[in-house]
């Protein structure tokens, strides 16, 4: 029996770092939604050309890429265009996502990662045994998005209200971790909920 762990968080609380602990130190396979919305959004793909006939070429480069700024910049201040950008892409990359997870299931995984930024607010049609939810305080959340996309205050805060507030996602999880603190706190608090997890899954 493969165990689906969610993994998911709020923009810029430490949930990349979490999810790279889980496939470069523990050795599990990670799903990753970002990587696989990137992969669908490639020139020559059926998603790209949808973006360009809803949202205008101005979001192509000359060299037919995706540019994610001047699209980030319409999505984040408009909610019904996110939705646009939403229902172009998450069909796509679950349908992609759950394709990959049946041939892990074939080849005996026991835990999958399901690393899902959005996994509250996209209606994905996925089913998770448990959810880990990676959290930190709102200041931390402010300074560290505002310092890893070079974004003013309130640049940083339209990111974070576009999304769903941690504290309901926090309410809806099987498992927390605590990002405040260093790194190894945040690390054994993984261990703790990996342990916890082999013994939900019958010690596997």
């Amino acid at each position: 029996m493969m165990f689906k762990l969610g993994l998911t968080g709020g923009i810029a609380t430490g949930k990349s770092t979490i999810s790279n602990y889980l496939k470069n130190e523990k050795h599990l396979p990670v799903l990753d939604a970002d990587e696989t919305a990137h992969a669908i959004m490639e020139p020559g793909e059926p998603a790209l050309t949808d973006i360009a006939d809803t949202f205008g070429l101005d979001v192509i480069h000359s060299d037919g890429t995706l540019n994610r700024q001047k699209l980030g910049a319409i999505v984040f201040n408009d909610a019904s265009k996110r939705t646009q950008l939403n229902q172009i892409t998450h069909p796509r990359v679950f349908e992609k996502m759950q394709h990959t997870l049946t041939e892990l299931e074939q080849q005996g995984a026991k835990i999958v990662v399901l690393d899902i930024p959005l996994l509250f607010e996209s209606n994905q049609g996925m089913t998770y045994d448990a959810v880990c939810v990676v959290a930190t305080d709102e200041a931390n959340q402010l300074q560290r998005l505002m310092s890893r996309n070079q974004l003013n205050e309130d640049e940083a805060r339209a990111r974070m209200s576009a999304q769903m507030p941690l504290q309901q996602k926090i309410n809806q999880a099987d498992y927390v971790i605590n990002n405040n603190g260093n790194l190894q706190d945040s690390y054994q608090q993984v261990d703790d909920m990996l342990t916890d997890i082999h013994k939900r899954n019958g010690g596997q």
